[in-house]
């Protein structure tokens, strides 16, 4: 995935260098500014009267997410936080013939094009060509099966080839109560990597916080997306039927790798793009003569974290239209 900047010729486009903070309270459709459903979209209904998103996590179902672009590219350098919160109407697990076991009831932070492989199956293993999950920060809770309510944090490589990249903490015996408002954060600091999941119940601190550390063999990771997740059971022992609400989901995502935008445009030159660049990215001047016809119009060089100017060296003598693009290298 890469981030686009458009520009036009005839104008400036400008932008503010900050850390960008996204509120979803659900008063108004999710599905009319961005949000999507992949896999089963009985699984999730907008509800208009009461301004939250429906959600029925069932695992007897295909992988289904309903999820919104974060229009940027997370990796271990970039601290975020994410949080929402939670009402079950109800919980079972065993809700598939022969599946007995829990199963988890999951938000995440993920790749999306990893989230949509036609082999991502939980409960498959941890290992790079096989069917697990790849490349997520995530929220799960496990209904009891004998060992106690489970709140975990976990974290998972790009290529978790073994349980070294697959880095999980777990707080039990600890109940997501039925017919109460949890709110749940999952905070990532690039500073010391770790994951922290904090969680109140009825607006009071409830459980233990939950750290996950990733050490020096732990992978990197690319996530672009954040998604309410209803897993299939499809492989594995266990198996999950819930019905509850989202609501208030906030999400706080480092600076955008492209700021304060600004055309040079000088008589007789080339045209020129400056901007502010983040380190991490690599950055390319894109021309197109129409919207949607693009090519390269300059090489792409890495960002500084400061200032960056791309030159189009063959300005057209009528008119074109242009656009940074941001990559991850």
């Amino acid at each position: 995935m890469r981030i686009l900047a458009p520009i036009l010729l005839a104008g400036v486009a400008t932008a503010t260098s900050a850390a960008v903070i996204l509120n979803e309270s659900f008063e108004s459709d999710p599905f009319a500014h961005g949000w999507s459903v992949h896999g089963d979209t009985n699984l999730f209904h907008w509800d208009a009267t009461n301004q939250y998103l429906r959600v029925v996590w069932d695992s007897s179902r295909t992988n289904s997410f309903c999820h919104l672009p974060l229009n940027t590219l997370l990796t271990r350098a970039d601290s975020f936080e994410a949080a929402f919160d939670v009402w079950l109407e109800d919980i079972a697990i065993g809700t598939t013939a022969g599946k007995p076991d829990t199963f988890p009831l999951a938000v995440s932070v993920f790749n999306l094009a990893e989230a949509q492989r036609t082999n991502l199956f939980i409960g498959s293993g941890v290992t790079a060509s096989g069917a697990g999950i790849r490349s997520a920060m995530e929220f799960n809770y496990f209904p009891t099966a004998g060992f106690g309510e489970t709140f975990a944090a976990i974290a998972v490589s790009a290529t978790p080839t073994n349980y070294t990249q697959f880095k999980f903490h777990h707080d039990y015996p600890t109940p997501l109560t039925t017919g109460i408002w949890h709110r749940i954060t999952l905070a990532y600091s690039a500073t010391n990597q770790q994951l922290v999941l904090t969680k109140t119940r009825a607006g009071l601190p409830y459980g233990a916080a939950q750290t996950v550390t990733l050490d020096a063999v732990f992978g990197d990771f690319l996530l672009d997306t954040v998604a309410i997740s209803s897993y299939s059971d499809k492989i594995g022992r266990g198996s999950l039927l819930a019905h509850g609400v989202i609501d208030n989901l906030s999400l706080t995502l480092p600076e955008p790798p492209i700021a304060d935008l600004t055309l040079i445009l000088t008589n007789g030159s080339p045209a020129q793009v400056r901007f502010l660049s983040q380190t991490g990215w690599d950055y390319a001047l894109e021309r197109g003569t129409q919207p949607g016809d693009w090519s390269a119009a300059s090489a792409a060089l890495p960002g500084n974290g400061n200032w960056m100017t791309l030159m189009d060296t063959n300005t057209p003598a009528d008119r074109a239209f242009y656009r940074v693009s941001a990559n991850r290298p």
